[in-house]
């Protein structure tokens, strides 16, 4: 069904004469039954002839053509955005359906899709697939929303817009490609006050740290991602986060570390610093210079690039010294450097007496006992 004008078959005959339409013959033998309305006449059937009455005082004649609607290969892009909350500082990502039911055609790929807050083009995407008669895609768009928008606003999707408001496909109706959807930017609760974390010093100022110590008290649920990142910058983009949280070492002594909790509503951004302090020295009480790459060296732990002045004497029962070490010459590898036993080469099996003077004021008394060599 389609509707025509049917005074445009009968544009030549001189206006003098009278002209009705008719449906049938016999209604216009007799002139009865003329068509009311022919500048808007809907068919009844398809193909449909059309009878003509031409009159005047005198005499008529009678005529007839046919009106068809003919099938023609057009699609009719709808598109339909879901419900959907928004989150400030994050790109929104959106889904929509393209559709094209109350069509005679399919609709081509790659037909441009535009979207808009307001009068302002936000992104575009497109089909991806020739979409057929009855047929629908669905889709997903990122979009970047301005921090200058209320926290309730409108978003427009336009199938068949190149962000132009121009169109390049042809359809049956180009008055039903929009679809307007209300959105809210949401918030999620902010993440608690982060205690700081505080490591043994390592040397030069540095130490391992487990950031993911804090995991249990920044997330609410199971789906929640936590992020650490050491700039605020990359936090809020969400990019370079922090590749083994687990085992991170500081880069600066105080370090602020930016921490980013997400989940499908929105995300909140914390921080808290990480500090080394130095510790006391743990000293083991042997150990076998023998090469075999086990317990090689008299191995003081936080020592070494920590407590950058230390002393370490090493001396014999008898009390005669045979090594000092300072920070520049590492651990003693068991070899005695200056006294009466000095000749290069390892000390015999046996306990020797070591005296540890730090130089710091955070301990000033001096670290002194017995570590026993072995072979």
């Amino acid at each position: 069904e389609e509707f025509f004008d049917l005074t445009e078959a009968t544009s030549e005959i001189d206006p003098i004469y009278n002209l009705n339409f008719h449906l049938s013959e016999i209604d216009a033998q007799n002139n009865v039954n003329p068509i009311e309305n022919p500048e808007n006449f809907q068919n009844t059937e398809n193909p449909q002839t059309i009878y003509i009455r031409v009159s005047n005082p005198d005499c008529f004649l009678i005529d007839s053509f046919t009106v068809e609607v003919l099938s023609c290969p057009l699609p009719d892009a709808t598109i339909e955005i879901q419900e959907v909350s928004a989150c400030r500082d994050r790109a929104l990502l959106l889904p929509y359906t393209v559709f094209n039911i109350e069509a005679t055609g399919p609709l081509p790929a790659n037909t441009s899709i535009a979207f808009y807050s307001d009068t302002v083009l936000l992104g575009l995407s497109q089909t991806q697939q020739a979409i057929p008669i009855g047929g629908s895609e669905a889709g997903e768009v990122e979009l970047l929303l301005s921090d200058n928008l209320p926290d309730t606003f409108t978003i427009t999707a336009v199938v068949d817009d190149d962000g132009n408001g121009n169109g390049m496909v042809e359809e049956l109706r180009e008055n039903n490609n929009s679809f307007t959807q209300t959105i809210t930017f949401e918030s999620i609760p902010p993440i608690p006050n982060l205690p700081d974390l505080l490591e043994c010093d390592l040397g030069f100022d540095t130490a391992i740290f487990d950031l993911t110590v804090q995991d249990e008290l920044i997330r609410t649920g199971q789906d929640d991602v936590v992020q650490y990142f050491t700039i605020m910058e990359d936090a809020m983009a969400n990019t370079n986060a922090i590749g083994n949280p687990s085992t991170y070492q500081n880069n600066s002594d105080p370090q602020t570390i930016y921490v980013r909790l997400e989940n499908e509503i929105c995300f909140a951004i914390a921080s808290f610093l990480l500090t080394t302090e130095n510790c006391a020295p743990f000293i083991p009480q042997g150990f076998s210079p023998n090469g075999d790459g086990i317990n090689d060296a008299f191995e003081i732990s936080n020592l070494l690039n920590i407590y950058e002045n230390f002393e370490l004497n090493i001396y014999t029962r008898e009390g005669n010294l045979i090594h000092t070490a300072r920070n520049v010459d590492g651990y003693w590898d068991g070899i005695a450097t200056q006294g009466l036993l000095f000749n290069g080469n390892l000390v015999p099996v046996g306990t020797y007496y070591y005296v540890l003077v730090l130089n710091d004021p955070k301990y000033p008394k001096a670290f002194i006992g017995w570590v026993y060599v072995n072979y």
